[in-house]
């Protein structure tokens, strides 16, 4: 399920560029306006021959090593993640797991699966620096950690209300962690109308023209505001936060692939397929089949 090249390079200390964070108080402002959905907790007991092969996915993703040691890149760092750590894996950067050496025996891995964008629809985990940081509580707080791990995987009402709950304190307590969290100015206010309207959208029936109309743009203006707010040209954030809709709807398995498609506006299966291998690396049965793309290996 990977893309390119499916070994990471040699263990290399990562050295990301200091970024002065924005006080506590204002980083629990952001997060108490965020939008925080769990999308899949996985607790499993992997086998020797595990690896999670180079990819991004659309969503963010916290991993926690158990009883054994990975090494782990999220983006351009590398570091040799420790039980009593985890690895902050935001949305759309390049991420993949491996064991330095052969493992002797089956461990447990902890990954939950989340949908956590700030109250602009931009990635909240993005902000939420450094990427390795030690575990809250650890190692008192693996009960609670497995207990938001089966709640998000019952799904249910009331399991996704409680694993909400937890996955938002569970946020905050890394948030405290990592000291708060890295600055994101406001966007222009015409580009926050614009990410008002695909937050609120589930048709998937915006385009950049109606996205143009709605900020009173001209198209090219609306791009490289757009790109200056959140990284990317207004088409591509609207495939990814579409894909990363389907993601969360592919968790259900009586919802049919070709469903989603049409649910989420794509012309045809074929143009569904192209978007959603491009910007996961994966097609959606193999993803839905392979546990949302955590687990390369067999898994128990």
């Amino acid at each position: 399920m990977g893309n390119g090249n499916n070994r990471l390079p040699p263990l290399m200390p990562g050295h990301p560029s200091p970024v002065a964070a924005m006080s506590l108080s204002g980083a629990m402002q952001e997060l108490s306006a965020a939008r925080i959905r769990p999308l899949r907790g996985w607790w499993w007991r992997m086998t020797e021959r595990w690896e999670m092969r180079h990819r991004t996915v659309p969503n963010g993703m916290l991993y926690i090593p158990i009883d054994l040691a990975l090494e782990v890149r999220v983006a351009d760092e590398r570091r040799l993640l420790r039980p009593g750590m985890l690895a902050v894996m935001p949305a759309n950067v390049p991420q993949a797991a491996r064991f330095p050496g052969l493992p002797v025996r089956r461990f447990d891995l902890l990954c939950l699966h989340v949908d956590a964008v700030d109250r602009h629809g931009r990635d909240l985990l993005a902000r939420v620096q450094p990427r390795f940081l030690p575990v809250p509580g650890w190692p008192a707080s693996l009960p609670r950690l497995r207990a938001l791990a089966e709640a998000i995987h019952a799904g249910g009402a009331d399991g996704l209300a409680f694993a909400t709950i937890a996955l938002r304190a569970l946020l905050a307590d890394l948030i405290v962690a990592a000291g708060g969290l890295a600055p994101a100015a406001d966007p222009d206010p015409r580009i926050a109308r614009c990410l008002e309207l695909i937050a609120a959208d589930r048709g998937g029936r915006l385009d950049v023209a109606t996205l143009a109309r709605t900020a009173g743009l001209g198209e090219r203006r609306l791009r490289d505001l757009f790109r200056a707010a959140t990284g990317v040209g207004p088409k591509e954030f609207l495939i990814r936060r579409r894909i990363a809709e389907a993601t969360r709807m592919l968790t259900d398995p009586a919802v049919r692939v070709k469903a989603v498609a049409q649910e989420l506006g794509f012309g045809s299966d074929h143009e569904f397929h192209a978007c959603f291998r491009r910007v996961t690396g994966s097609t959606p049965t193999v993803w839905r089949q392979g546990g949302g793309g955590v687990a390369a290996g067999e898994h128990g």
